[in-house]
This record gives structure tokens, C-alpha cells and sequence, in this order.
């Protein structure tokens, strides 16, 4: 019976992380899931922060509809903004707006510029 279970906890392990394939980075000779959006932390503060520039960027008439619609997930202040943009200029007013928002101690760049239109 325990060893059933242990192949069943083995194979959810897997398949969770068969799911987030793709999306690694290595520091450090370490690798590194990168966070999507459902890592998002429920702490209240976060919450109204990632809210907060969510209203930021959707009022924003300068960005496009692509980078209004970037992830962003938040920790402890830390906020990790995920996406394509079309040009540089889009990338720069992005970044721009999350750092101008109060509480964002950090940000963590992932967004790409593609000018690819989709």
C-alpha cells in the first residue's frame, strides 16, 4: 500500500511539473522554475499591490493592448512581469509603470519585445 501511494505522489510530482515545462532559468548552475501566475501570493498586501498596477497599466493609454495584458505575479514586493511587446518603447513604458507603483520593491524583467504582430 505505502509503496502505491509513493508511485502515485511520484507521478503527480511529474506531471505538475511536466506542466510548467519551458520555463526554467539557471543561476548559479542551479535551475530554477520560473513563476506563472498561479504562483501568485495571497498575502493581502500583494494582492492590492499586483491590483494596484493591474489598474495602473489598463488606464495607461500609451501601451498597447499586448503589454497591458503582461503577467504579473508578486512576493513580498517582488513583482515578476511576463510577456511579449511589440517594440522597445512598449518594453521600456512597462517596466516604467510597474516600478512608479508604491510597494514594488523589486522587479523581475521577463518581458520579451516581438514584433511579431499576433
Amino acid at each position: 500500500m505505502r509503496f502505491a501511494l509513493a508511485a502515485m505522489l511520484a507521478l503527480a510530482a511529474t506531471a505538475c511539473h511536466k506542466d510548467r515545462a519551458g520555463t526554467t532559468t539557471t543561476t548559479g548552475g542551479e535551475i530554477a522554475l520560473e513563476p506563472v501566475a498561479t504562483d501568485q501570493n495571497s498575502d493581502a498586501r500583494d494582492v492590492a499591490l499586483v491590483a494596484q498596477i493591474r489598474r495602473d497599466l489598463v488606464t495607461d493609454d500609451m501601451l498597447t493592448m499586448r503589454a497591458k495584458n503582461a503577467t504579473l505575479i508578486v512576493s513580498d514586493g517582488v513583482v515578476t512581469v511576463r510577456g511579449d511587446v511589440a517594440s522597445q518603447a512598449d518594453h521600456d513604458r512597462l517596466v516604467a509603470r510597474v516600478v512608479s507603483v508604491p510597494g514594488v520593491r523589486r522587479i523581475e524583467d521577463r518581458v520579451r519585445i516581438d514584433n511579431d504582430e499576433k
